[in-house]
C-alpha cells in the first residue's frame, strides 16, 4: 500500500494534485462549505478511484490542526480489490444493522 496526502486551502493544492500513484481510494475531510467542489476536483484527478468526501470541524494535516481547508489522502493498493456499498442510515438508531446488512450482502457477493 502507498499513499499521499495533499492538502487543499484558498490558494489551491499543495502539493499539485496528480495520480502518479495510479490510486484506488481517496479520502478527503475539509470545511463543509468548499468539500463538494474540491470533490469535483479530485474525481476528475483521479478518475478510477472510489472518492469519499466529508465536512469535518478541524483537519489533520501531517502535525499541524487547520480550518477551512480539506485534507486528502490518495490511497494506492497492490493486490487489494475495492467497491463501494452506499446505505442511508437516517437516524442513528438503525444505523449498526443497516450496516451489518450491507457487510452480509457484501460478503455473500465475493
Amino acid at each position: 500500500m502507498q499513499t499521499k496526502a495533499f492538502q487543499w486551502t484558498s490558494a489551491g493544492f499543495s502539493p499539485p494534485l496528480d495520480n502518479a500513484l495510479g490510486a484506488q481510494l481517496v479520502l478527503a475531510f475539509g470545511t463543509r462549505a468548499v468539500v463538494p467542489e474540491v470533490a469535483l476536483e479530485l474525481r476528475r484527478t483521479f478518475p478510477g478511484a472510489i472518492v469519499v468526501a466529508g465536512s469535518s470541524s478541524g483537519e489533520i494535516h501531517g502535525d499541524l490542526v487547520s480550518e477551512g481547508t480539506v485534507t486528502v489522502t490518495a490511497v494506492a493498493f497492490a493486490r487489494t480489490r475495492l467497491s463501494l456499498q452506499v446505505a442511508r442510515c437516517g437516524a442513528v438508531d438503525g444505523s449498526e444493522a443497516r450496516a451489518r446488512s450491507s457487510a452480509d450482502r457484501s460478503q455473500r457477493q465475493t
